[in-house]
């Protein structure tokens, strides 16, 4: 007997509250007796600190499910968390500069008609960079600001929505360039067992670029740099959310380096600063939960809450009623049957455990409708 699973439909990234179904197709040499059908929905997660297992234990394992049951694999990409109301504030992450002084050079400039005697400086042009005579220009102080939504939530196959703002903070009349940009991604992936722990770092480069010379526009001593250099780079499909569950975790940061050189007037100063801000941000799927879950998170009435949409159903195992927080816990006495003298007919029960509330609550509601995002696991 050999079995093959046929799903309905052609989508392979399943989020919460889908319906998966299909058909389980047998292919029989003789007549079988079917006793019964599970199915389940199991995930997989692989976490290995130490050492390796055998190859032959491992083919040994594989040998043992296969006889024992039929996988169908298919991307799982969980809904997001809800987001909170939108509003003007925004997360920050500044850095302070001080760039060097220049350094004044000895001037060579003759006076015409006249030659420098041993006791006597030559002049120069007045105004001019190379004068010992005119004033030494004071030292630029820049702060250097990469801006994001408050909370900082960044979402899948989308831009990230950046500002970086690059502030005088003194009155000097040096030119700022913006000379290098580099926005960078890192995951770290963590992975607990038992006493030991371990910490997987991966990055993506969403853009880099060097030797721009761009100039900066002052206005008000607030420059922000264009945010053309990168609006339009979406994060890649193999980027997954922020998720912790059981030992395993997985957090982002957004590294921002920002390089920077000044000038005055027709004179650039050799000093190039590269600056490096972390900031870290939370990436969420981009799969809205649809409104009647959001409801049913906020405590609405089940009832309430399966008459919001036009694809529920009813549902097979209420949730438990929440106690009313205005009156008072009423105890739970519980009798020994035996003692009081009563019996009770012997009661039979399922083999499955009865659902949990999300369970009860997810099985009023329809499934998500709106896009559905790209997502290709990344190996390793």
């Amino acid at each position: 007997m050999s079995i093959r699973i046929q799903l309905n439909g052609s989508q392979s990234l399943y989020t919460n509250l889908d319906f998966i179904s299909g058909n389980a197709i047998l292919s029989l040499t003789r007549d079988e007796t079917i006793a019964s059908i599970t199915v389940k929905l199991e995930g997989e997660s692989k976490t290995r600190l130490v050492g390796e297992v055998p190859l032959r234990r491992r083919r040994e394992d594989m040998l043992i499910e296969t006889e024992m049951h039929k996988e169908f694999t298919f991307s799982f990409f969980p809904i997001e968390p809800p987001r909170p109301a939108p509003n003007k504030r925004e997360s920050y992450a500044r850095i302070q500069h001080q760039f060097a002084p220049p350094i004044e050079r000895p001037s060579t400039a003759k006076s015409p008609g006249k030659s420098p005697s041993l006791f006597r400086k030559a002049s120069t042009p007045a105004g001019s960079m190379d004068s010992p005579t005119s004033p030494i220009m004071t030292p630029l102080h820049v702060c250097i600001d990469a801006r994001l939504p408050d909370p900082a939530i960044i979402t899948c196959n989308e831009p990230v929505p950046l500002r970086i703002l690059v502030t005088k903070l003194n009155d000097s009349p040096a030119t700022l360039y913006l000379q290098l940009l580099q926005i960078e991604l890192v995951a770290n992936t963590v992975v607990r067992a038992h006493h030991l722990l371990n910490e997987n770092l991966t990055s993506t480069i969403l853009t880099s670029k060097s030797n721009m010379w761009m100039r900066l526009p002052e206005r008000d001593k607030v420059m922000e740099i264009d945010k053309g250099l990168w609006k339009d780079i979406a994060l890649p499909n193999n980027v997954a959310p922020t998720f912790e569950t059981c030992n395993l975790s997985r957090s982002y940061e957004v590294h921002i380096k920002v390089g920077l050189t000044h000038g005055h007037g027709k004179h650039l100063f050799p000093e190039l600063t590269v600056q490096t801000i972390r900031m870290p941000v939370f990436v969420y799927s981009g799969i809205a939960p649809p409104k009647a879950l959001l409801q049913a998170m906020a405590g609405t009435p089940p009832s309430q809450v399966a008459s919001t949409t036009s694809t529920s159903k009813p549902s097979v195992h209420p949730p438990p009623s929440a106690p009313d927080s205005h009156t008072e816990p009423h105890p739970i006495i519980i009798q020994n049957p035996i003692a009081t003298g009563q019996t009770h007919p012997e009661e039979t029960f399922e083999d499955e455990a009865p659902p949990t509330y999300q369970e009860a609550i997810a099985d009023g509601i329809g499934p998500v409708e709106g896009a559905r995002r790209d997502y290709q696991h990344r190996e390793g």
